[in-house]
């Protein structure tokens, strides 16, 4: 016989545990080669042996070995030691443990799950961000520790690689030591330009997960910061150790999202945050309407008509993989490089795009923004390339450091409706509009405000060419930046006045 010593066993939470005999046998032989049996008992081969609250600690068990054909048989004996570390067997009242997870906004964060240690039951917070462990033994010792680690792009995107890079120079710092928490990507308590090419390869989907850090972070509701400016002076309590419990305890936790610096992470099922994006001057992405014949490599040159007081953008491209091969990405009159796209994914049909400038930028409509170098599969016209999706990069684009609005492609082609000027602007009693009409037909006109109030619509019957449409302040009931939308059966053209007072 050969036995396993020091072997532990830990009793379940109802005082109870089990030790079989082939747990403890450590290679028993016969000298001869014979048949043999293991077991507790040297006639009837008893398999398992049973403790419970009355033999913590060390225990000892003899383990037989039997010759089946005569029956002679020898043993050994193995040292056990029995733990409780459930606190099964600590008599009193049950006590309850609970408490809350919420972020600084005061936005509850559903399905975190709560433990207590390990070999412990665990609880997950519902969708007011609550958790609660009943019936715990009083006297026991536990490590309260949240954990959540999914869905790593929620609230992430490329406005928050502007605001990161902006604190990163000294221009506009994070205005809290959870926002510098949630800007340290890779986790290594600092804050600089690694975290932010670890941020983008998040958001254009070369990462799935970040490869040092979780996507969620989580701490103690009540610990203080030494240095708020610095939050890792000190180690941060992402747990709660309970010793000796022996009352009931509420403990709440603030969770961090990762990568997310401005908040705008969906955190439950009831949570009411409202994305602020609207139909409001959406950026407008075009290309040139143009044939490409069959093994062609053109450069798609990207325009936009209304690239102004942009910060930044990202967006995936979607596109038939049958159709075009795309084989690189090149800036032009803005800085993108190799890093600000992923097209390694281009067998699946997209490819996506991240980019963001220092200060905002304003291009005229005749500026190539970038160009696409494609190969073409098939013959095809440009105007059924591409197409703007958010299947792993959502599609938007940032005006100024706050606003987020939507991003469109469009075709140029030939003839197409314009509003070429307002005048005056900023104007107080009354403007001109000229506008151009590549055919007779029917206008639509929608003016809204900045928060996207449709403040004055109208719809007329115009001839083809130069046409001039007169506001005055009668007809609109609001002031500062009013966006215009024309619509017609050739395109859609929009624009921008200041109504002052």
């Amino acid at each position: 016989p050969v036995c396993m010593n020091g072997l532990s066993i830990t009793l379940d939470e109802d005082g109870r545990a089990e030790l079989w005999a082939s747990d403890v046998d450590a290679g028993s032989y016969h000298p001869c080669g014979n048949a043999y049996t293991i077991g507790f008992n040297s006639l009837t081969d008893e398999q398992v042996v049973y403790f419970n609250c009355t033999q913590l600690g060390e225990q000892f068990v003899d383990m037989y070995v039997r010759d089946t054909n005569s029956g002679i048989n020898d043993f050994c004996t193995a040292r056990i030691l029995i733990t409780d570390p459930l606190t099964a067997c600590i008599p009193g009242e049950g006590m309850v443990i609970s408490g809350e997870v919420y972020t600084e906004e005061l936005q509850s964060v559903e399905d975190v799950k709560i433990e207590l240690g390990s070999n412990m039951p665990f609880e997950m917070t519902d969708e007011v961000g609550e958790y609660a462990f009943g019936s715990m033994p009083m006297g026991g010792d536990y490590m309260v520790e949240p954990e959540k680690d999914v869905d790593y792009l929620n609230g992430v995107s490329t406005l928050d690689l502007i605001l990161i890079q902006r604190h990163i120079l000294g221009i506009e710092s994070l205005s809290s030591p959870y926002k510098y928490i949630a800007a340290d990507i890779n986790s290594n308590s600092e804050i600089n330009g690694l975290d932010l090419v670890e941020l983008r390869k998040l958001i254009l989907g070369i990462y799935t997960e970040l490869p040092a850090n979780d996507s969620w972070r989580f701490v103690d509701a009540d610990f203080e910061f030494v240095n708020e400016l610095n939050p890792w002076e000190e180690a941060i309590a992402e747990n709660y150790e309970i010793a000796d419990l022996g009352s009931d305890m509420n403990i709440d936790f603030i969770g961090v999202k990762i990568g997310d610096v401005n908040g705008s992470a969906i955190t439950s099922s009831a949570d009411s945050k409202i994305e602020d994006r609207s139909n409001r001057w959406p950026l407008v992405l075009e290309l040139d309407e143009r044939q490409v014949k069959k093994d062609e490599i053109i450069s798609l040159e990207v325009y936009s008509r209304n690239y102004e007081r942009v910060s930044g953008w990202q967006t995936t491209l979607g596109f038939d993989p049958e159709k075009i091969e795309v084989i690189e990405v090149v800036g032009k009159s803005t800085a993108i490089s190799a890093g600000n796209s992923n097209i390694e994914r281009q067998d699946e049909g997209y490819i996506t795009m991240s980019y963001h400038s220092l200060e905002v930028e304003s291009r005229s409509e005749e500026e190539v923004l970038f160009e696409l170098v494609i190969r073409a599969k098939k013959d095809l016209n440009t105007s059924e390339i591409l197409e703007i999706t958010s299947k792993v990069t959502a599609a938007e684009a940032y005006r100024g450091y706050d606003e987020i609005v939507d991003i469109r492609l469009d075709v140029r082609k030939d003839e197409q409706a314009a509003i070429v000027s307002v005048n005056p602007n900023p104007w107080i009693t009354s403007t001109d509009i000229e506008f151009h009409m590549p055919q007779a037909g029917k206008g639509v006109w929608v003016f809204y405000d900045v928060n996207g109030k449709v403040l004055f619509t109208k719809t007329a019957m115009y001839e083809q060419g130069k046409q001039f449409m007169r506001m005055h302040r009668s007809d609109i009931d609001g002031t500062g930046i009013i966006y215009m939308k024309l619509t017609t059966d050739h395109g859609v053209a929009e624009h921008k006045m200041i109504l002052v007072r």
